[in-house]
């Protein structure tokens, strides 16, 4: 009996080490440090096309070899430190152009900080245990690849907020996709936001940790909210676990959140728990904490 209960704790642990490695080895698209673009004309598309450079964009080209964009196109020249426009690069009446420079090298949160608008983001953004990040209503967040938003402190997220990929869905896969918020301690307080295209939307692992997911819709993420470590129970309630990848809500941990009133769809597992593995819907509902969750 003994051999059992310690093969089945070491085939969990097993499976746990090779998830996370599959989270880690998940191929992400590399960003260059400098681009220069010449010889190119940008057409409606129906779509934003952005273009990142951790350092400088570099746009036009002489003797015919500019940069056009043309009547209906959607264009975004972003960069951490500069955009040089130079001769041959034109914009044609009914063009939308747009260039911004932003630290995309990852940044430190050491005191009370609110952010609202649009930014743009990469590397990792650490907010310090002390420090409270307030993230306005409205605001838009866009996370080159690979980037992740990390919680020692305090985080706060308003009504409408939406975080997301630079690069939105990609090719489809998931090359694309930001880390997630990964919450370590701290408080997480997040109301009626979007988290969409990360490798773990929510990623909860921490001893010191409290969690309130309320009204947040987790759309097209490899996981919506993955769960490892946590000291207090995290609450999830009225929420939208969306056309998530692998998993809507994935617990590696003994203990379980308080999920209520959230609906489910389209997800590749709805919720996967430590001791029983996969739920179903009924399953989820009959825990203690929980009801009133649907499916579809």
């Amino acid at each position: 009996m003994k051999s059992e209960f310690f093969f089945s704790l070491m085939t969990r642990r097993v499976c746990i080490v090779f998830f996370v490695l599959m989270i880690a080895l998940t191929s992400l698209q590399a960003v260059d440090q400098i681009i220069s673009i010449s010889d190119t004309v940008y057409s409606s598309s129906g779509e934003t096309v952005i273009e990142i450079a951790l350092e400088a964009i570099e746009a036009g080209g002489a003797d015919g070899n500019g940069v056009v964009i043309d009547s209906g196109a959607d264009v975004a020249f972003i960069a951490g430190e500069r955009v040089s426009l130079k001769p041959g690069f034109s914009v044609n009446p009914g063009a939308s152009f747009t260039a911004t420079t932003s630290k995309l090298s990852g940044q430190t949160i050491n005191e009370d900080t609110d952010w609202s608008g649009v930014r743009y983001l990469g590397g990792t953004t650490v907010v310090s245990s002390g420090a409270d990040l307030y993230i306005d209503t409205d605001c838009i967040l866009y996370f080159l690849p690979g980037a992740a938003l990390e919680v020692e402190g305090d985080l706060i997220v308003g009504e409408g907020v939406r975080l997301t990929s630079t690069y939105g869905s990609g090719n489809g896969s998931t090359d694309d996709f930001w880390k997630g918020i990964v919450i370590t301690s701290g408080t997480a307080l997040l109301n009626k936001c979007l988290i969409e295209y990360a490798l773990q939307g929510i990623l909860v692992d921490g001893s010191t940790n409290t969690v309130h997911i309320q009204g947040v819709t987790f759309h097209q993420n490899l996981i919506g909210l993955h769960i490892l470590n946590f000291a207090s129970v995290p609450i999830v309630d009225y929420s939208l676990f969306d056309s998530n990848i692998w998993y809507g809500i994935k617990e590696d941990s003994t203990g379980d959140a308080s999920v209520t009133n959230t609906r489910f769809l389209n997800n590749g597992i709805l919720y996967y728990e430590l001791s029983q593995t996969i739920l179903s819907i009924d399953e989820l509902n009959n825990q203690s904490g929980n009801s009133g969750n649907t499916e579809g």
